[in-house]
């Protein structure tokens, strides 16, 4: 197990925060989320803050990337394509509880993406996923698992929001995207508009 430090990632202004804050309240006013797992369609480093705004209201929280098309977090630390993740889960050359990255804030851990090259939702097994995700709930308050934008790991979890930025929201489109998640089997809490 290793570390990382994420201080630059969930860096915010007091208004980002108190947004990010304000989201998360309004997420756990609407549905109780302990011991579950919330899927977030879109976002990549703003779902990674909203993750980290329910650590700071005193969840014990995990973050998994699991979306296979798009890498941020690796990308970002530069940690190369050499490491473990939830796509080593997938190809079944890893269990659960080597995949954890620990962070430098005690309450918040992260699993990343691992190896994407050739991965394709095809080769995800949903039973093997929610098994995953079952292991990882009940030692954690909160699974936050980026998703990817049809929903395909959504649709596994146990409620799903939806993070636009402002500059392409619009409430035509947000109806569209929530209505498709619903037909990919996803129980959509909401849409969370960030800056």
């Amino acid at each position: 197990m290793f570390s990382v430090n994420v201080d630059k990632i969930i860096r915010m202004t007091p208004k980002e925060a108190d947004n990010y804050s304000k989201a998360a309240d309004t997420i756990m006013a609407q549905e109780d989320l302990s011991g579950k797992s919330l899927a977030i369609v879109g976002g990549g480093i703003p779902s990674f803050k909203l993750a980290s705004s329910f650590m700071e209201k005193g969840k014990k929280v995990l973050f998994i990337d699991a979306d296979l098309e798009t890498e941020v977090f690796l990308g970002k630390y530069k940690l190369g394509k050499n490491l473990t993740g939830f796509t080593d889960y997938i190809r079944q050359t890893q269990e659960a509880e080597s995949l954890i990255c620990v962070t430098n804030r005690e309450d918040l851990d992260i699993i990343f993406t691992g190896n994407i090259d050739g991965m394709q939702y095809s080769q995800v097994n949903r039973n093997n996923v929610k098994e995953m995700l079952d292991y990882y709930t009940s030692k954690y308050d909160l699974v936050i698992v980026q998703s990817d934008w049809n929903g395909n790991i959504a649709g596994i979890c146990d409620a799903t929001v939806v993070l636009v930025e402002q500059s392409e929201y619009s409430e035509i489109s947000s109806e569209v995207r929530v209505s498709e998640l619903d037909q990919a089997g996803c129980y959509v809490l909401g849409v969370i508009i960030h800056e």
